[in-house]
Parts: structure tokens; sequence; C-alpha cells
């Protein structure tokens, strides 16, 4: 759920974020052959939000609520396979990211050079190698 000790810059962002990313289905229905869903569908990072606020925490809250909660780098996930993410026991791999969270990341790290890579941690999060569907 959203905390209420968000700023309102970026609840608002937040908010938008849940609406535009739960918008699709479950990116394992389509994905994963094998997959089941269960639960809702939830809006996860693709590089988790507390690297991002770690990271960007010298940005005023408006330029902060642009990247933690920018609708390219979320995934929709059933709360099953939401859970899996978190516990690296499912990954989302490289080859299967949109070109889009791979750009975004890349102008990041060039609007703020001095900051940890956004580009580096999407890999780290979405190894290169295959999946057996």
């Amino acid at each position: 759920g959203i905390q209420a000790t968000e700023p309102p810059a970026i609840a608002e962002a937040h908010t938008r974020f849940s609406q535009l990313v739960t918008e699709w289905p479950c990116w394992a229905k389509t994905h994963r052959r094998s997959h089941r869903c269960w639960g809702p569908v939830d809006p996860h990072h693709l590089i988790p939000a507390a690297f991002i606020r770690s990271t960007f925490s010298d940005l005023p809250d408006d330029g902060l609520a642009l990247i933690l909660y920018e609708p390219v780098i979320g995934a929709p996930v059933c709360r099953a396979y939401h859970e899996a993410l978190e516990s690296r026991s499912e990954v989302i791999a490289w080859h299967e990211l949109d070109d889009e969270a791979k750009l975004f990341c890349k102008r990041i790290d060039e609007r703020y050079p001095g900051h940890q890579s956004m580009y580096e941690r999407l890999k780290l999060e979405s190894p290169v190698r295959e999946v057996a569907a």
C-alpha cells in the first residue's frame, strides 16, 4: 500500500505508477508457460525501490519521484510471482526486458553522474541468461 509518510509529489507519482503498471496482466502469465497466477496484480520495481531511494536521496521530491515511479521500470506481476521475484527464486532475464527500461536507466545514469548506476543495477536484477519457458 501507499505509505502516508510519502511527500505529496512522491505519493502522486506512486499512485500513477501503480495504476499504469497494473493495467496489464501478470507478466509471468505470458512469459512462463508453467506459471499459475495467484492473488492481485502488483506493480513490481525492476530495480528495487530501496536502491533508488538511497541512490537519489540527494534529489528533491519531484526529481526522485520521476525516477522512483517511472512506469517503464515497473512490471505487472501477480502476488505469487512478485513474492518469487522478491525472494530471487524467479527472475526476469535481461533479454526479456523492454528496451525502454534499459534506455531509461542509461538516460538517468547520463543525467546523474556520480550516482550509482541504474543500468548496472538493472543488469544485476535481470541477469543475462536463457530461461526455460
